[in-house]
């Protein structure tokens, strides 16, 4: 019988690299994002893989999750949105839409999922470095990755008797579409980066503790050779030398 993974947030650029990788290595998979076309189109890529559409904030979407999945190895927690709007300008709906999205749902699919998981699974938060290097304009999401990071170190402490690890990946911009939400000019991971990073996670021995990984594309010298324009919606993005 195969090792489940679950993918939450699996529609989006980093979502699908990683689903594609951990079904590479084997896994049965388990797909949410809120849109079931591209839900529905992934799995029928991959092998071994359902989908569950809906939105992970809601209990009842992450409980039809679990039954779904059945043992849980491996849960990854990819979902975000990003709202670019200095505080004076967003409306307190979006500050809570941002939240929901990004922290909210990692709670709940947590919360849900566990019950399903025993000593070696893991799971996997896809963080941001906003979350440690807080950023203008990015009031709601900045506060929402904070929050996550702050989770996963409780959450990494509860689960520890249970041989259940945490882990958080913090990647800089990653050349997908929810960079068009901000103009400015970046150096860029790819969605592959990440989750190549997710992958060795994995496939670390479950007695080593990794809290944190923090990545992010190099600004100068001989790689330095990843640059977007946004917002181009992800179309011949990530390759062009500065």
């Amino acid at each position: 019988m195969p090792e489940t993974s679950v993918i939450v947030g699996a529609s989006g650029g980093i979502g699908r690299a990683v689903a594609e990788a951990l079904s590479a290595d084997g896994y049965r998979m388990v797909l949410n994002a809120r849109r079931e076309a591209p839900l529905r189109e992934l799995a029928e890529q991959l092998h071994d893989a359902v989908w569950v559409a809906g939105d992970c904030a809601d209990e009842a979407v992450a409980e039809r999750l679990r039954h779904a999945a059945g043992n849980v190895s491996i849960l990854v927690h990819t979902a975000g949105m990003l709202v670019k709007s200095e505080t004076r300008e967003q409306p307190v709906e979006v500050f809570d839409e941002v939240i929901r999205t990004n922290l909210r749902s990692a709670y709940v699919c947590a919360r849900a999922l566990l019950p399903a998981m025993r000593a070696g699974s893991r799971i996997v938060y896809i963080s941001s470095t906003s979350a440690l290097r807080p950023t203008v304009g990015l009031t709601a999401y900045t506060a929402a990755k904070a929050g996550m990071n702050a989770m996963a170190g409780v959450l990494a402490r509860e689960l520890e008797e249970d041989g259940i690890g945490v882990h958080v990946v913090a990647p800089g911009p990653v050349d997908t579409p929810m960079l068009d939400a901000d103009p400015r000019r970046f150096a860029v991971l790819m969605p592959a980066d990440v989750a190549g990073v997710v992958r060795w996670l994995t496939q670390m021995p479950p007695e080593v503790v990794v809290p944190e990984v923090i990545m992010h594309a190099p600004v100068r010298g001989p790689f330095a050779t990843r640059w977007t324009d946004a917002p181009v919606s992800g179309q011949n993005r990530g390759r062009t030398a500065p």
